[in-house]
């Protein structure tokens, strides 16, 4: 059995490859992070009109609940963790310097005195049972064969720390087959655990790497069948690839492209336009009568305009003649999340021009 890694760009109409090619013989389990996710799942899955009985959707937490966790309760480690009566979103301590704070052989590290599990631990609570018993997940691989054909995990990259580990079982385990469709390079831009940064850092040859070390040897890697955004005009997706080195296409549906904005008088007349103005963090000012949005928080988002106010550092490496000038993985995937959101045109405004027009206005 191969396992696939679909790496799909931004607005390469990923939701509807993924719920609109089912096999009508094959009973399908899709995960996916956050809960806006599976309400887009579910919903591409009824456009689709597939049998409702042949596919079921979750977040990647409540499957370990549903999937790991409740159907082997008798064998859990430590023994008193089975005792647990629900589950809590309360946080516990952390760290392992402050009163409160349990070692992870003890129950207590996974359960609060009220006897609910922590579920900002069950990924930690399900490694902890392969470390201590090594046919667990054996028998949870081979239950879930009985009852599905294939996972489809969907936005994969968002998966890191002991998630991103428990994936990494799955898609070497050998009782159902998973399908991982995502965009590499809007890793760390959302997170599952925000302490953990996800590992696919680097070029496309680099990254390729990653995945085979922590997937197999034997993952098929596709690159080619989401690989033309349906959201972004050629000038756009011409630029991402040029700047940021990541390969990415239009379909020719938008001819949106990018312009540096020089002046204060260009400045607001883009304001007129009504943009949505994608700012790095909630520090930098947006007057109130303006729509606005962090670059990360963008993730998702199909906008009709664009325009991003840059740092110092970005404004440096997409438009100074230097070559010196470095981004960091997240500050590049993040920027890659806010150029690529747009329907139309995406225009660029430097950190001191945007001041000089907060002035005026």
């Amino acid at each position: 059995m191969v396992n696939k890694v679909i790496q799909s760009v931004a607005g390469a109409g990923k939701t509807y490859k993924i719920t609109h090619e089912l096999d009508s013989n094959k009973k399908y389990l899709f995960l996916t992070f956050t809960n806006g996710n599976v309400r887009n799942l579910e919903n591409g899955l009824l456009e689709s009109m597939a049998n409702p009985t042949n596919y079921y959707v979750s977040t990647f937490s409540k499957f370990l609940i549903d999937w790991v966790i409740n159907p082997f309760k008798p064998m859990l480690l430590p023994s008193k963790v089975r005792e647990y009566k629900g589950f809590t979103n309360f946080q516990p301590v952390n760290d392992a310097r402050l009163p409160g704070y349990y070692t992870h052989d003890n129950a207590y590290h996974y359960i609060d005195k009220s006897k609910s599990l922590f579920l900002s631990r069950i990924s930690e609570l399900v490694m902890y049972q392969k470390k201590k018993s090594k046919e667990f997940l054996t028998l949870v691989f081979n239950r879930m064969s009985k009852y599905i054909d294939e996972i489809v995990i969907d936005e994969f990259q968002d998966l890191t720390g002991n998630d991103f580990k428990i994936l990494s079982l799955l898609m070497k385990q050998k009782e159902v087959k998973i399908t991982l469709v995502g965009d590499v390079y809007q890793s760390n831009v959302s997170k599952s655990d925000q302490r953990k940064p996800a590992p696919y850092i680097g070029n496309w040859e680099e990254i390729t790497q990653v995945l085979y070390k922590n997937f197999g040897k034997r993952i098929e890697i596709n690159t080619a069948s989401l690989r033309n955004s349906r959201r972004i005009g050629e000038g756009v997706a011409n630029f991402i690839e040029t700047h940021l080195d990541i390969v990415i296409k239009s379909d020719g549906r938008h001819t949106g492209g990018t312009n540096l904005i020089k002046t204060r008088t260009d400045a607001i007349s883009v304001l007129n336009m009504n943009p949505t103005i994608l700012i790095w963090n909630k520090k930098i000012n947006v007057p109130i009568q303006y729509k606005s949005c962090t670059w990360g928080y963008s993730k998702g988002d199909t906008l009709e305009l664009v325009l991003i106010i840059l740092t110092s550092s970005t404004e440096k490496f997409l438009f100074s003649d230097s070559k010196n000038e470095k981004l960091s993985v997240e500050i590049r995937n993040k920027l890659y999340v806010a150029m690529s959101r747009s329907q139309g045109n995406v225009y660029f405004i430097s950190p001191t021009l945007w001041k000089e027009v907060l002035t005026y206005l």
